[in-house]
């Protein structure tokens, strides 16, 4: 049973640089929320661990200290390290808390750019997403290449792509969406593929 004072619904904070849940198993996706140096220094003493599900929480657990779109220098290196990782959900997760950080870091994006070739369509709509957000110009290259929403995606691709594609509205002074093209169905910003 944990005893720390954040513990909530069967969930645990960090204590004394540990993690736990009401079973005793280690689960540190539920600790993404907690802030501060020691919420830090503990999810990086287990960025490295050998269970890719811990590794995925390290990599959603950093960067929540405030102000938001700052890392100290060891959570910046701990980030980048898992958007290498041979764990797809461990990349995937990396990236996302990469891109909402949103200090255009060339470090950071740079790291996000090499997955828009990565083999799978999940990393790279999220690296997509992630450069987005960073005002990153190659997000608009990847999401082309992309193309639309695959059938049976299109929610969760729409998500991705649509930052992208404001992104671009932004940078080329479009205030709104292009009208819809019949031809592509979905949203209207699949006006995009012709």
């Amino acid at each position: 049973m944990c005893a720390s004072a954040a513990h909530r619904g069967g969930q645990c904070g960090v204590r004394d640089g540990g993690f736990a849940t009401d079973d005793g198993h280690h689960k540190t996706n539920q600790f993404h929320t907690y802030q501060g140096p020691r919420a830090e220094a503990a999810l990086l003493a287990h960025a490295g661990h050998l269970d890719a599900d811990v590794r995925q929480s390290v990599a959603n657990g950093l960067g929540m200290s405030l102000p938001p779109r700052s890392l100290t220098d060891e959570a910046r290196e701990a980030l980048l390290a898992p958007i290498a990782d041979a764990d797809t959900d461990v990349r995937i997760a990396a990236c996302r808390k990469a891109g909402e950080i949103m200090n255009g870091d060339p470090a950071v994006t740079n790291t996000m750019a090499a997955l828009l070739h990565h083999s799978e369509r999940r990393v790279q709509l999220v690296a997509v997403h992630g450069l987005a957000l960073h005002a990153d110009e190659r997000c608009v290259e990847g999401a082309d290449r992309l193309g639309p929403p695959r059938p049976g995606f299109q929610d969760e691709e729409m998500g991705h792509l649509n930052v992208a594609w404001r992104y671009m509205w932004r940078r080329d002074g479009i205030g709104r969406q292009p009208e819809p093209d019949a031809r592509c169905p979905g949203a209207g910003n699949t006006a995009r593929f012709e």
